[in-house]
């Protein structure tokens, strides 16, 4: 498999003339397509970037261009590979913010579902809807910023556990775990459905505080038993899923220093602790 290079990265790639494009190496003063002078190389970070190249079917170079956010999020889903791959090439961090922030939204929608699927008559109505929407806005405001945090942690991880040498750093890290969060997105229109479609609806009369606490209690228990049937298996996918991802954005990044079966253990091993994590909390 072939990997993208920057040029001071592998001995005698070519840089790019600034003016008409054509190849120039490191130690040229001018540019033999058109004259132009050649500035001095420096070996920057942001050059590393901007300067990778990968070797296609004909053995020519070709740039790797940073594709917008939603051809990135659409290519996760249809071309992994060669999303991740961009993503590695040209991390940013907007995409990714969105990503966590969408999912956080839409884990509050579960939520609200779930409250809606409690219908509480009686003298304590207004009271319990009240506690509701309270706890809605809590999770509204305070979900983002967890996952925010958790994403930094699982990136810093990543870039410690993983190859560190190469052009990797702890941004390449945040852009491509943060970018193995998109199933997440998929997973949690499945959790909605899941919700919507086989948590039953049931009306809990406060008049008799104790028979209110059976029903509950026996709501509860349904909950389990779907958490069990439909949560766990979905959970799994979602942690594979991610896994893969993030190993093979891991793989590009660090130019092929670390493999992507090692990443793939890393990243299930991190995406273990969160849902133990999740469990406990």
């Amino acid at each position: 498999m072939n990997h993208p290079h920057s040029w001071n990265e592998r001995p005698g790639a070519a840089r790019r003339c600034n003016i008409c494009g054509n190849p120039v190496r490191q130690g040229d003063k001018f540019c033999k397509g058109c004259g132009a002078e050649i500035s001095s190389f420096e070996d920057t970070k942001s050059m590393k970037r901007t300067e990778r190249f990968e070797t296609n079917l004909t053995g020519k170079f070709e740039r790797h261009e940073q594709w917008p956010f939603w051809k990135r999020l659409q290519k996760v889903f249809t071309s992994p590979r060669k999303a991740m791959t961009n993503i590695a090439s040209a991390p940013d961090y907007v995409g990714v913010v969105f990503i966590i922030v969408l999912s956080a939204v839409m884990g509050t929608f579960s939520a609200a579902i779930m409250f809606q699927k409690l219908q509480f008559t009686g003298p304590y109505e207004q009271e319990i809807a009240f506690a509701a929407n309270s706890i809605l806005m809590l999770l509204l405001l305070v979900v983002p910023i967890i996952m925010i945090i958790r994403w930094l942690v699982k990136s810093l991880l990543a870039y410690l556990l993983c190859d560190s040498g190469s052009s990797w750093d702890f941004e390449d890290a945040a852009s491509v775990t943060g970018y193995s969060y998109a199933p997440s997105l998929l997973m949690s229109l499945i959790g909605i459905f899941i919700i919507w479609t086989f948590v039953p609806t049931v009306t809990i009369d406060t008049t008799n505080p104790e028979l209110a606490m059976i029903i509950l209690e026996n709501q509860i228990a349904t909950l389990s038993w779907i958490q069990i049937v439909f949560t766990l298996p979905v959970t799994l996918i979602e942690l594979f899923w991610k896994s893969y991802l993030g190993g093979i954005g891991v793989h590009e990044s660090t130019l092929g220093e670390c493999s992507e079966n090692k990443a793939f253990i890393i990243f299930i091993f991190l995406g273990l602790l969160g849902i133990l994590l999740d469990y406990y909390s």
